[in-house]
């Protein structure tokens, strides 16, 4: 029997195996470094999620009938590489699930070793994103003294239900402290690897080492690691220069979360990246700078995840766009337009053409701009037509949520009037709303002192709530800070009798299902509102004191806000956003507390009532 093969037909010495083999042996040291910084918690989560992966890869052979492929060390690799993805209390099982999907849709869905269109890890790192957000954003500080001797209790969950309490021992990645709490995380920290985050993404210096031995020993591509770091550092120095203050410096983006981990263990894998050189430098460029613009302007702190997958989803057309030119391969010259003479009169026609009616008629780049530009205009026409058709009951659906938030904030309340403080004084009704509308006169309360002290100062709309009496009950305002995944808009209750904040309900928030949503469930978060101290100082100028969220358990004082254990991110924008409202807002309003408590009559807007 012959057997033909296609070239190349000399073959190199090492093998699949041994070459995983040595990636192995790179990401040995990095989950030593792992346990060593979160302990226990790191091995066993470690140890899980790859017997997952190896369990479910054999599984999957047995049952398709095919060799077993444990002895190649791909399903090894993918094991630790997705566990070195994890935060350090990520609940066990839940790493065996990600194990699992990351092996049966990651890899096999797809033939196995050498079809995979994605990074096989990463599958099940966005899995378990979508499936168990919480437990996925809920970090754990390195270096705890009691790492080696006990647990951390979320890693003990029992399936299916809710992750044990961690009092005392959450924490925020950097890349978190920088988005929501402008905290800058020292350099040293992160190149070393003292800081939180998933287990082995801390330390920049021992994955450039790890990295940098497999570059040497010739296992791994130096152009995609190359080309992400040199676009992460690009683009993050635009907006650095642009914005020093808003935006981070580039040697923090490029040793903050999983970018160092990513572009040497991620964006390499053979199967999943392009294999020609400039496809390589395309995907890795394209990496970084997805990598970037998703962590200053996305919802979450960290990209590197999503950029490698939607790179991976890209390598057929970059492949296509960077593949070289063939050997031998000359630059086709453009047809001469000559006709065939020997066939004389006006029916002739060129020798080498065929006839028009058998020739598919080729469409042209102008009727493809034309039909482009149609599509786009006919869409854009329907997008403003549902615009103006959604857009008074979305108005009157957002008027009603704030009336029932008003009464929600103000115990008692009965009826509302809505006011706007100018630089004028105060008018009725709200801005481009009130005096204008059926044709009702603006009675503006005024005082030369607010005048003075409100002359630059933006035009604010309240709320003012009185009993069935006619009674102030308290006065209502908007607030907005940024939250983990968003702006959180909340409306808060004011009462000038106490100088207190008597409650807040939420407008609008996209904060994590099940966690940062606890500030409107949590009975002890909760409480902190029953008379949030507010007062002003002496002069009324300015608070007295800043209303600040402290960590969970250590509230002393009446203007702190106690932090619900696990949403510490949601729970300081609440008093961020209270904070930064009362202080420009109250002492403009003091000039017009005795005029607030005559209910008037008035005919801009129908009267609010439960």
């Amino acid at each position: 029997m012959i057997e033909l093969r296609t070239s190349p037909h000399v073959k190199g010495a090492l093998t699949l195996p041994q070459i995983m083999r040595q990636v192995v042996y790179a990401l040995l040291p990095i989950c030593a470094f792992a346990i060593y910084q979160f302990g226990l918690s790191a091995l066993a989560l470690i140890l899980v999620v790859t017997l997952s992966c190896l369990i479910t890869e054999s599984l999957i052979n047995a049952l398709a009938h095919k060799p077993d492929t444990l002895n190649d060390y791909s399903a090894l690799i993918t094991g630790i590489l997705l566990a070195l993805t994890l935060p350090p209390g990520f609940p066990l099982w839940m790493g065996a699930v990600a194990g699992f999907v990351a092996i049966a849709l990651g890899k096999s869905l797809f033939g196995g070793i050498g079809f995979n269109l994605f990074n096989p890890a990463l599958m099940g790192r966005a899995f378990v994103q979508a499936a168990f957000p919480v437990a996925i954003t809920s970090w754990t500080p390195a270096g705890l003294a009691d790492r080696f001797s006990q647990f951390i209790p979320s890693s003990l969950t029992f399936p299916f239900t809710q992750p044990a309490a961690t009092d005392g021992i959450s924490g925020a990645t950097p890349l978190a402290l920088h988005k929501f709490e402008a905290t800058t995380t020292p350099l040293n920290d992160l190149f070393l690897g003292f800081s939180s985050g998933s287990l082995g993404e801390t330390s920049s210096l021992l994955l450039l080492l790890c990295g940098g031995y497999l570059i040497l020993r010739g296992f791994m591509g130096w152009r995609i690691p190359l080309a992400i770091f040199i676009s992460a550092v690009v683009l993050s120095s635009l907006f650095y220069f642009i914005d020093a203050v808003q935006y981070p410096d580039p040697w923090f983006m490029l040793t903050s979360g999983g970018l160092m981990l990513g572009a040497l263990f991620m964006a390499t894998d053979p199967v999943s990246a392009p294999v020609t050189p400039m496809g390589m430098w395309v995907f890795g460029l394209l990496i970084g700078a997805l990598t970037i613009i998703i962590r200053l302007f996305g919802g979450l702190p960290e990209g590197i995840m999503y950029a490698i997958l939607l790179a991976n989803a890209s390598v057929p057309l970059i492949e296509a766009i960077a593949q070289p030119r063939k050997f031998g391969q000359v630059k086709a010259e453009k047809p001469m337009n000559h006709t065939d003479t020997t066939q004389a009169g006006p029916m002739a026609q060129p020798a080498d053409k065929k006839n028009p009616a058998e020739t598919p008629k080729q469409t042209t780049s102008l009727a493809m701009v034309t039909t482009l530009g149609l599509v786009s205009m006919i869409s854009g026409l329907l997008v403003v037509l549902t615009w103006q058709l959604t857009l008074n009951p979305i108005q009157e659906n957002q008027r009603i949520m704030i009336e029932k938030a008003i009464f929600q904030v103000i115990p008692g309340a009965q009826i509302r009037r809505s006011y706007t403080l100018t630089d004028d004084g105060l008018e009725t009704g709200l801005p481009g709303y009130g005096s204008k509308r059926k044709g009702a006169k603006s009675k503006g309360l005024t005082s030369k002192d607010s005048k003075r002290s409100a002359k630059k100062n933006k035009n604010l709309p309240i709320y003012a709530a009185y009993d069935d009496q006619g009674q102030l009950k308290g006065i209502a305002a908007e607030a907005a800070a940024q939250g983990y995944a968003g702006m959180v808009r909340l409306l808060y209750g004011y009462d000038p009798q106490c100088e207190c904040i008597r409650g807040f309900s939420i407008i609008k928030m996209a904060e994590t299902p099940g966690l940062g949503d606890k500030i409107l469930t949590d009975t002890n978060f909760l409480a902190n509102f029953n008379a949030l101290d507010a007062r002003l100082n002496s002069d009324k100028t300015a608070l007295k004191n800043t209303i600040v969220t402290v960590k969970h358990g250590s509230k002393i004082n009446p203007w702190e806000i106690d932090a619900i254990s696990g949403a510490t991110i949601t729970s300081k924008a609440v008093a961020k956003a209270i904070n930064q409202s009362a202080r420009q807002l109250l002492p403009r309003l003091q000039a017009y507390i005795k005029q607030l408590h005559l209910l008037e009559k008035t005919t801009d807007e129908p009267e609010g009532q439960e």
